[in-house]
């Protein structure tokens, strides 16, 4: 409804008069009889004993956001970077995070991988003590060499006159003469 009805043609220059637009347009929006239940959903709003969630509650996520593991393991979650535990490799790879009460779950494929303390600060990154367990050092890198490609030969093709792949296929050519 709000991607549809609401944000074509809207335009705005700052946060604080979108949200005066949103306000308008939901005043409105909720003042016209709905077809579904044939009323305004002002006038139903005050038949619903709702109360606001508590305090406590409003913060806590409940859903699972998706995130991309890093190649180093790390998870960058709600402004903050936070490592993960070498084993399972997770780098590179999708996860699921959830908030609750100050603690993110980390699942992966259904299994709980890691809860782990959120991060208090904005764009603070706290490593694993585990995070680059595997992960060679620098010096080891330089030390290989790593080849720019693999030289593979072409493989082999058989060929045959086309002749034949009429026949075997069931196809009767018939011949042409230029008149």
């Amino acid at each position: 409804m709000v991607k549809n009805n609401f944000w074509p043609g809207i335009s705005f220059t700052a946060l604080d008069e979108l949200n005066r637009q949103a306000l308008a347009w939901g005043e409105r929006r909720n003042s016209r009889v709905h077809r579904t239940t044939h009323e305004r959903p002002v006038d139903r709003w005050k038949q619903e004993p709702l109360a606001p969630l508590p305090q406590a509650f409003a913060w806590d996520r409940k859903a699972l956001e998706e995130r991309t593991v890093g190649w180093e393991g790390d998870l960058s979650y709600d402004g903050g970077v936070t490592g993960l535990p070498a084993q399972p490799a997770m780098a590179g790879s999708v996860v699921q995070v959830r908030e609750r009460h100050g603690m993110l779950s980390v699942w992966a494929r259904g299994q709980l991988l890691v809860e782990l303390a959120k991060r208090a600060g904005s764009g603070q990154m706290v490593d694993h003590p585990d995070q680059l367990r595997h992960v060679p050092p620098a010096a080891a890198r330089r030390a290989s060499v790593v080849p720019l490609g693999h030289w593979r030969p072409a493989p082999q093709v058989m060929t045959r006159a086309l002749a034949e792949d009429d026949q075997l296929s069931g196809v009767e050519v018939a011949s042409c003469s230029p008149s």
